[in-house]
């Protein structure tokens, strides 16, 4: 059926016509008479494709280099071969933003209104067609279309946008941990008017201190890009207990880690004993890349680990052109001080009198008490305390010799100088290299009254017992 036209709107649209047309639309019809008046009514505007069934329109989609050129589709329902939804349906993922408009007869609408999710079909006009309907439907369809299409232009440029943010937000994270920036930016990288000098705030946190040890002296024997290799493979081995258990890298001092645990929703007990694991995590993956490095003829290294528990300032210092992120105040001076008492006793792990008393039903460790010292300018006593792994296969016959190692403590606190030594020296039968045994062995036989005159009590009040 046939388009009914009026000579004038013929004269019309040829007067009309330009050639600056933005859209393209494929006319598909198996009456040539059609497919005249349709083009009559829309070659002025718009750039037209012709098809003479469905068949034909469907390979012609197919052939084409740049389908998608076609942004619309105007076909009639009844025509052999292929009917206009059959079309509609198979074009649906060659031409998934197509706009679709069916011409029907009224016979064939109740049939065509079923399908119209099937063929994804925009509208659908019973003939005989006005042209002036036909032409605003096309006119405000194709508005559609374009503007579905900036829509998606704008997800496309926001997700652009979303992606170079995250990867500002990655690469920023890799400078200043998301856990310490939530600390002084309460809104995260989303607000950094908030990152000002001196803002600070004050919580109780677990921090970590580890250092390798004589690695000036290492160093000196290694080429610049070795040394370099070295501290990273070092590092990657062991951040990773710290990412383990809770924790993040504060910064990388040199050839030392500071890390705090201080995870949202962590009791102060919890947050402890993530330090802890990952203090011994630590050692555990030092053990398997000295393998390695003795396999590859390398001698193995050795870190020291500090543990201690209790109250920081954490805040921002520096100036508005350059600022860090840091935490201050007497604990992370303990911390790094218990770090470098392993030289002193020969251990690997020391954690603080706070961090062991928050253990103290955790039977996942074992302890020792290495000593009671008194530090400048503290008026209490810093109580220190070795750390042991109680999962390993050892720790049975470990755990017997912290019996006697214990007892000998207490005989000398007592003053008990001989009983002390017997201990110490049944200890050193087990263990000869303990260096903890040969230092109060040494301090029996000084009979050094004046250093632990009234230590007994301070150790009571720092919480040894």
């Amino acid at each position: 059926m046939a388009l009914q036209l009026k000579k004038n709107v013929f004269n019309k649209h040829f007067a009309d016509r330009r050639s600056n047309k933005d859209y393209t639309i494929l006319l598909v019809d198996d009456e040539k008479e059609n497919l005249d008046s349709l083009s009559l009514v829309l070659d002025r505007d718009y750039n037209l494709l012709f098809a003479n069934d469905g068949l034909e329109a469907l390979n012609l989609i197919e052939n084409k280099d740049y389908p998608d050129e076609i942004h619309m589709i105007i076909s009639d329902q009844r025509m052999p071969k292929l009917t206009g939804v059959g079309l509609f349906q198979k074009t649906s993922e060659l031409l998934p933003d197509a706009v679709r408009i069916i011409l029907t007869g009224f016979t064939d609408a109740d049939a065509i209104i079923s399908s119209i999710n099937e063929g994804q079909i925009y509208k659908f006009l019973t003939k005989p067609i006005d042209p002036i309907d036909l032409r605003v439907t096309v006119r405000r369809s194709l508005e559609y279309y374009s503007l579905e299409q900036r829509n998606v232009q704008l997800v496309i440029d926001l997700k652009k946008r979303v992606d170079e943010v995250e990867s500002l937000v990655t690469a920023f994270e890799k400078f200043v941990p998301r856990q310490f920036l939530d600390r002084v930016a309460t809104e995260g990288v989303r607000n950094l008017d908030e990152l000002v000098i001196g803002k600070a705030q004050s919580e109780t946190v677990s921090m970590l201190f580890s250092d390798i040890r004589s690695f000036t002296t290492l160093s000196e024997t290694m080429p610049p890009q070795d040394v370099l290799n070295l501290i990273n493979a070092c590092f990657r081995r062991l951040s990773q207990p710290v990412h383990d258990n809770s924790g993040f890298v504060d910064k990388y001092i040199g050839d030392a880690i500071m890390a705090l645990f201080d995870s949202c929703g962590d009791t102060e007990e919890s947050q402890a004993a993530n330090a802890v694991r990952a203090a011994l995590g630590m050692q555990l993956a030092l053990n398997a890349y000295n393998l390695e490095r003795i396999e590859e003829g390398y001698q193995p290294i050795e870190v020291g680990v500090g543990v201690h528990t209790g109250p920081v300032i954490m805040g921002t210092v520096g100036v508005d052109t350059r600022m860090d992120m840091t935490v201050l105040g007497d604990s992370v001076n303990i911390a790094a001080r218990l770090e470098s008492l392993n030289k002193v006793y020969g251990s690997n792990v020391i954690v603080s009198a706070q961090t062991r008393r928050l253990l103290l039903g955790h039977d996942e460790f074992q302890w020792r008490e290495l000593d009671c010292l008194r530090v400048k300018g503290r008026d209490e006593p810093l109580i220190v305390f070795e750390v042991f792994d109680a999962k390993q296969e050892s720790a049975d016959e470990r755990g017997e010799l912290l019996d006697i190692y214990h007892a000998a403590l207490e005989h000398y606190y007592a003053a008990q100088w001989d009983l002390a030594r017997e201990k110490f020296e049944q200890y050193l039968e087990k263990d000869s290299t303990d260096v903890v045994s040969h230092l109060y062995i040494k301090r029996c036989g000084d009979a050094n009254n004046e250093r632990i005159e009234g230590l007994m009590e301070f150790r009571k009040a720092a919480g040894a017992k």
